[in-house]
């Protein structure tokens, strides 16, 4: 017999739990990892008129994690490979579905990851929230519970989203409004923790910075 099955989550059925944990002196599990650039080609090759060139693999591989669902439903959008900052909606909404169980003050603590970028600074993240330390590390670690991020032991410190798509999506959701205000106390944060000139994050904070004038122009302008 063969099963396929994904990582249990918190919230599984205690019923499913139980009937693994049972099978578990009989079984063998092969533990399946995500999809190298060359696999990515591969699967490419079956499906393309043309084959891919090495950016549109590299960005795909970057895009999806190489993870099998989040490739297909990239490579279904209208540009595909090239729709560098487009969430295909079927992933929107499962990744939305997925936040959407954690409580608000967690999901806030995410959304303002999502901002930060693909990697970010839990030093960052609490400052920016005006949350604890302890606090925001609780927080981050119900979030990898679901898959949305991951924590590394070797640093503690960093986090990082467990794929480049999920921060999209989440990004990609968030209101202009709150899009702006997040991005200005990123900004801020980042500022206030520079304490050496020649050390100072200074593309981060234009960015930062920069993107919350943009998007509050922006909706205005939508007004």
């Amino acid at each position: 017999v063969i099963a396929i099955a994904r990582e249990l989550e918190p919230d599984a059925d205690p019923a499913l739990a139980d009937c693994l944990q049972r099978m578990a002196p009989a079984k063998r599990r092969l533990q399946l990892g995500a999809l190298s650039a060359e696999e990515i080609a591969s699967f490419l090759a079956r499906s393309a008129k043309e084959p891919p060139s090495r950016s549109e693999i590299e960005t795909l591989q970057r895009r999806s994690g190489g993870h099998p669902l989040f490739l297909r439903e990239l490579l279904r959008t209208a540009e595909g490979a090239d729709a560098e900052q487009r969430v295909p909606r079927t992933l929107a909404h499962l990744i939305d579905a997925r936040l959407r169980t954690l409580a608000s003050d967690d999901r806030e603590r995410v959304e303002c990851a999502a901002v930060i970028g693909r990697e970010a600074s839990l030093a960052v993240l609490a400052l920016a929230t005006a949350v604890e330390r302890k606090d925001a590390l609780a927080q981050i670690d119900r979030a990898a519970a679901l898959g949305i991020l991951t924590r590394q032991d070797a640093e503690p410190d960093r986090i990082e989203f467990s794929h480049e798509v999920v921060r999209e999506a989440i990004y990609a959701n968030l209101p202009l409004v709150r899009r702006a205000s997040l991005h200005g106390a990123v900004a801020r944060a980042l500022e206030s923790l520079a304490t050496d000139p020649s050390t100072t994050p200074w593309l981060a904070l234009a960015h930062h910075f920069g993107e919350s004038s943009r998007v509050l122009r922006h909706a205005d302008a939508h007004r």
